[in-house]
């Protein structure tokens, strides 16, 4: 009977989806999921020999810069990766207006690069931290330039990932080539940022052409009050996306503020373990399947919300069942990494698996903000999330250091997951009722 009524359950999700295209959904999904594991596995692959070559030590200084350089990204992306998504997959059928979208959007986040690039420049110039390898962290700033010019929300609103995995398999193959014929020596580690941002140049332009030339998408010179418009509808997720920005990608840059260059190495190599295992296939199957929730809300809010719920039962399943077989086998997973036995990796792996499985079983709720529309509450959870988390990173890793690090980031978790399983709880009630 078990059986059964999970075979009727996945029929009814499969009914569900096919009301807006299951193979689409599925398309998106594959599409994705290939994007989302070459960003994973070429790193992964990578990351032994640039250990090995590199040094744990000059590992962290490129995974600091990285990490500081998240905040220029974050600046640049605004709020438009959920706002103009959101946008172009209710106006998906009118290719005037999605031009007009791409346009104002993609003319923003150029001018926000200008502004960032500019900011980086005068840190490097006046900061002793940045002007000691001012050198890395301004040719990190190419993956930023790269993401500015990577419309990814304009392929998600689009619903057409497809045309990405290609020219992501072809850049990560490029940049693990450039990464073994440049990268041989400790001193070689400032190639590292170099080789990344010509991969993230080259994924940019070529999407670019795809999004012209297959999508029909076409740049016009915005006017004025299209970009007021953009600059309106991305405010309340661009702080909240700040406010994640800060207490996610921000947290090695935190971390190396408090602690040797070579515990930054060890944590940043548990993190982006821990990393792999909730971006695929959970947030991978989320970018898939979000642009046809914001579709579905739009024209029946029960379906979409019923939808949602069930998507988020499934991650969960999903979760509970991978996170303890990655706890017990967390040696012999960062082994393959590292090709060596790290104490302060396995023990930071593990308490971050916290952190991710419960960021999992949450993960489709705290969309549902987004999904419905409601920025403004999407922001200040996500705000005091942020002030929360900082303070808690601050306190702990000074005295725990990377175990502290590790706690404060689940802690942090577990409050925004109680906070949003409460609210959600009522909004969805609100919903059902009207």
């Amino acid at each position: 009977m078990a059986f059964f009524k999970r075979q009727e359950n996945f029929n009814s999700l499969k009914a569900r989806l096919k009301g807006g295209n299951f193979r689409q959904i599925t398309d998106n999904f594959l599409s994705l999921s290939t994007v989302q594991l070459l960003g994973y596995v070429f790193p992964l692959i990578i990351l032994p020999y640039l250990v090995h070559t590199i040094g744990t030590e000059k590992f962290g200084l490129t995974e600091t810069a990285a990490s500081f350089l998240g905040i220029f990204t974050m600046i640049t992306n605004y709020g438009f990766p959920y706002s103009a998504s959101r946008q172009i997959a209710i106006a998906r059928d009118s290719p005037e207006k999605v031009s007009e979208i791409f346009s104002a959007v993609s003319t923003l986040k150029f001018l926000f690069m200008l502004l960032s690039f500019v900011i980086l420049y005068i840190l490097t110039i006046f900061f002793s931290k940045f002007n000691q390898e001012r050198v890395l962290y301004l040719w990190s700033f190419g993956v930023v330039a790269g993401d500015v010019l990577f419309p990814i929300w304009l392929f998600q609103g689009l619903e057409q990932m497809r045309y990405i995995s290609a020219i992501n398999l072809s850049a990560r193959a490029v940049i693990l080539l450039l990464t073994i014929v440049f990268v041989r020596t400790p001193e070689d580690y400032i190639y590292v940022p170099l080789v990344n941002s010509v991969g993230q140049v080259f994924i940019g332009i070529a999407s670019i052409f795809i999004a012209h030339h297959k999508l029909n998408v076409k740049f016009t010179l915005p006017k004025v009050h299209h970009l007021k418009f953009q600059m309106k509808e991305g405010w309340n997720t661009f702080i909240s996306g700040a406010a994640i920005n800060f207490y996610t990608q921000s947290r090695v840059f935190i971390f190396s503020l408090f602690v040797s260059k070579t515990l930054v190495g060890y944590y940043s190599l548990a993190q982006r373990v821990a990393g792999m295992f909730q971006v695929y296939p959970i947030a991978t199957l989320l970018n898939a399947t979000l642009p046809r929730l914001n579709h579905l809300y739009s024209t029946n809010k029960i379906k979409s919300i019923e939808l949602l719920r069930k998507m988020q039962r499934y991650s969960t399943y999903y979760t509970l069942v991978a996170a303890p077989i990655c706890f017990i086998f967390a040696p012999q997973i960062l082994r393959l990494v590292t090709h060596e036995s790290i104490p302060e990796s396995i023990v930071t792996f593990r308490i971050l698996l916290a952190s991710v499985t419960i960021a999992n079983m949450n993960i489709f709720r705290v969309h549902y903000f987004i999904i419905s529309g409601n920025y403004a509450l999407f922001s200040r959870l996500h705000t005091i999330a942020s002030f929360s988390g900082i303070l808690l990173m601050l306190v702990l890793t000074n005295i725990y250091l990377h175990i502290g690090m590790a706690i404060a980031v689940t802690l942090l978790e577990l409050g925004i997951f109680i906070t949003t399983f409460i609210l959600t709880r009522s909004y969805y009630l609100k919903e059902l009722e009207q």
